[in-house]
């Protein structure tokens, strides 16, 4: 049993992470957006000048090297300063990713403020300014997470913030990405941010099986699929789904499906003609 975590077409998940847009502003004087709810996280980085952020009652002074998260949803306020008004650059984005990233840095709804490089917003800057281009959703993602490097610099980057479910779900994505290259349990856990103890521990709980199980599962599962979509040879096979030896692979395709491999393949060309 797989619990939440089962076999999904990889071919059909979407971007765990994606940048809506990015935006520059040279306030004038007071110049103030709100009370209103936004429908992404939008972070504002302050380059210069000042201003005040009003989110949950709480009123924040900000000035450069400083900036405010926007959670979707919360009604938010910021007015720039009468004699000093702010510049700021700002980034939307979402995605499943968008809220561990943020815990992570520890930003959220009940503490929205950040600080960061100054040197930073060049990042935005950059993608504020590209021209439409096949590459440009990736250069928006990679300066994205220049970004959350340099406020991870500045605030430090918490290892324990995200539920166990979060470090769950970021273990069986990289299983999904990765499942065809020589993968280990230490990898996934790395990838994930925890200890190879505390991964086990906490997989297993969601799960209901260890991470070695579903790593080979899904591996099997995959290989199933291609045994009888694909003309490749065992072999090839194989090695496609993360098996270095094909006899290790064939033994533990005959234990999970009670066949091996060229007869589930025989089998199933029958069963389909």
């Amino acid at each position: 049993m797989l619990s939440n975590f089962d076999f999904a077409d990889t071919a059909d998940q979407k971007p765990s992470f994606t940048v809506d847009f990015y935006g520059y502003e040279q306030c004038e004087p007071s110049h103030h957006f709100g009370p209103a709810i936004r429908t992404h996280f939008i972070i504002h980085f302050i380059r210069s000048g000042k201003g005040i952020f009003i989110s949950k009652g709480k009123t924040y002074s900000l000035s450069a090297g400083e900036g405010f998260l926007i959670v979707p949803g919360d009604s938010t306020y910021y007015r720039a300063d009468d004699k000093d008004p702010w510049e700021y650059y700002w980034m939307a984005f979402s995605g499943s990713d968008a809220e561990i990233i943020l815990n992570k840095l520890g930003l959220s709804i009940n503490q929205p403020i950040l600080r960061f490089d100054i040197a930073a917003v060049e990042y935005i800057r950059s993608s504020y300014e590209l021209p439409p281009s096949p590459g440009r959703d990736l250069l928006y993602t990679a300066n994205a997470f220049h970004l959350f490097a340099s406020v991870a610099e500045t605030m430090g980057y918490a290892d324990s913030v995200p539920q166990s479910d979060q470090y769950v779900s970021m273990a069986v994505r990289f299983i999904h990405t990765n499942y065809s290259h020589n993968i280990t349990v230490e990898n996934i856990a790395r990838y994930a941010g925890i200890s190879r103890s505390h991964l086990f521990r906490i997989f297993k709980q969601f799960t209901g099986v260890s991470v070695q199980h579903y790593l080979l599962e899904y591996r099997l599962k995959i290989a199933s699929r291609l045994l009888q979509s694909t003309s490749l040879s065992i072999n090839e096979i194989s090695l496609s789904c993360g098996f270095t030896d094909p006899n290790y692979f064939s033994r533990s395709f005959k234990k999970f499906y009670s066949v091996p491999p060229h007869q589930y393949r025989n089998e199933m060309f029958i069963t389909q003609a």
